[in-house]
């Protein structure tokens, strides 16, 4: 199998697409584990995303994957949650604030 070729892959999705982003993000991680163990890790691995299978996955490519590797990935699924947590509370204070804002408003307005 040909080696796979990150950012090529990242040249066909839409990545402006948020769904599709939040969907890239949380595959990008095992894509240097995949690339080393070839073509029956990547269809393990797109097998396990149509089951939607995520215990199977991590569970069947732990097993192949160096402690390094199992680090790698730990880190960056902890990265890549920290910052989707990020995104939340700031849209969720921006959502705040122009509440208060447009509240306030309101209420000097009939001042």
């Amino acid at each position: 199998m040909a080696a796979i070729d990150l950012e090529l892959l990242k040249g066909f999705v839409d990545l402006d697409d948020p769904k599709v982003k939040a969907v890239f993000d949380v595959i990008e991680p095992y894509f240097p584990v995949l690339k080393r163990l070839g073509a029956a890790a990547v269809s393990l691995f797109v097998d396990g995303l149509k089951q939607q299978d995520w215990a199977r996955i991590d569970r069947e490519l732990y097993e192949q994957m160096t402690e390094d590797e199992r680090d790698a990935l730990s880190s960056q699924v902890l990265a890549n949650a920290r910052c989707a947590v990020h995104k939340a509370y700031e849209a969720n204070r921006q959502w705040k604030d122009t509440i208060t804002r447009l509240l306030l408003g309101v209420v000097l307005s009939l001042i």
